[in-house]
């Protein structure tokens, strides 16, 4: 069966993106982790030149030897300026913080702690979608 939508989670926890690979096993998605901001790239750009953009782009903030944000918060804006129009951006992420949510408003089409409610997340994930 040929999935429909294709996500990218970037996350250097792979425990965690192991967790989540599960919530989409019964939806029509394709979902692929990377765990580096190198791997992001590579992936998005073969992707781009394929013309199989993923549908959304799932980013953690808190990212290996990261300890405030900064990584994933400047590859966030990185991604946006690059493909902004071709592909939605959600960051998911253990950091609940006001003002890097304020900052980020622009580039994002979502938000989201990592402590969340399974059907809500699914939920989520499926009006990004449509």
């Amino acid at each position: 069966m040929n999935k429909c939508y294709r996500i990218l989670h970037l996350d250097d926890n792979p425990i965690f993106t192991n967790s989540i690979d599960y919530l989409f096993a019964d939806m029509d998605i394709y979902y692929h982790q990377v765990k580096n901001v190198a791997e992001a790239t590579e992936f998005l750009s073969t992707a781009y030149q394929k013309g199989e953009l993923p549908n959304l782009f799932i980013c953690d903030l808190m990212l290996e030897n990261d300890w405030d944000s900064t990584t994933g918060e400047k590859f966030i804006k990185e991604i946006y300026d690059l493909y902004h129009n071709d592909l939605k951006i959600m960051v998911l992420s253990s950091r609940c913080d006001r003002e890097i949510i304020k900052e980020l408003d622009h580039y994002i089409d979502c938000y989201q702690v990592k402590m969340f409610d399974e059907e809500e997340f699914r939920e989520t994930i499926n009006n990004l979608l449509n």
